[in-house]
């Protein structure tokens, strides 16, 4: 993106142009870094994505053309100041989720808030790959989901046991593919021979509803 500055993951938003009149955040955004728009006053709508989890201090300072912003129920940090300007507090909505940390912030500075209107959210897991139910010591499952996965519930939530009902902890990695997520299981150490299952169950999406129903999938490494 022209002029836009990133971290070298892509997941920090460090700094965008203040000549800018309108932006489209990259779904792999994590963070609005600390007055990563301060000045921006050409702006007048923003639509965070799903996956921004904090806002930093005086992130949109100064933005006095700012009429609307899109907070994802998935933010859990709004820093200090982070829209404090002469008018801006009066003349900037947020549009957010009830209860949620951008309701919290609204009412406590004051500042227009509405909720944000969405169906039922009925996410789950629409395919686990490989379908081959006999795999190899390291075998790595990809989970696909047909919503987008709240990273900090899957911690636990996620895991492996064996036939004497002995629990493993993968590693899980979480990407998003055309907006939707996509989850990478891998063991720490290799699977001995024997029988397995897999197991999905309590994660939760973005706007904090838990999956359909657990999921789970027998294998056997040979």
């Amino acid at each position: 993106m022209d002029g836009v500055l990133f971290d070298k993951a892509g997941t920090i938003l460090i700094a965008c142009p203040i000549g800018v009149t309108r932006i489209n955040i990259p779904q792999g955004v994590r963070i609005i870094g600390d007055f990563a728009f301060s000045d921006c006053s050409g702006l007048t709508e923003i639509n965070l994505p799903q996956g921004v989890i904090s806002i930093g201090t005086g992130a949109f300072g100064n933005c006095s053309g700012l009429a609307s912003i899109s907070i994802p129920k998935g933010v859990t940090n709004i820093g200090g100041q982070a829209f404090i300007a002469e008018t801006i507090q009066a003349t900037t909505k947020i549009i957010g989720y009830d209860p949620s940390t951008a309701k919290d912030y609204a009412t406590k500075y004051n500042m227009a808030f509405e909720v944000v209107s969405y169906s039922p959210d009925t996410s789950g897991v629409i395919e686990i790959k490989p379908a081959s139910s006999i795999v190899n010591s390291s075998k790595i499952w990809t989970i696909k989901l047909n919503g987008l996965v709240n990273e900090a519930s899957i911690k636990d939530k996620i895991y492996i046991t064996n036939s004497q009902g002995i629990k493993q902890i993968p590693t899980c990695t979480v990407s998003t593919v055309n907006g939707l997520s996509q989850i990478n299981v891998k063991p720490d150490q290799n699977y001995t021979p024997g029988d397995y299952m897999l197991w999905v169950r309590d994660i939760e999406t973005v706007k904090g509803t838990k999956l359909k129903s657990q999921v789970y999938l027998k294998f056997t490494v040979l």
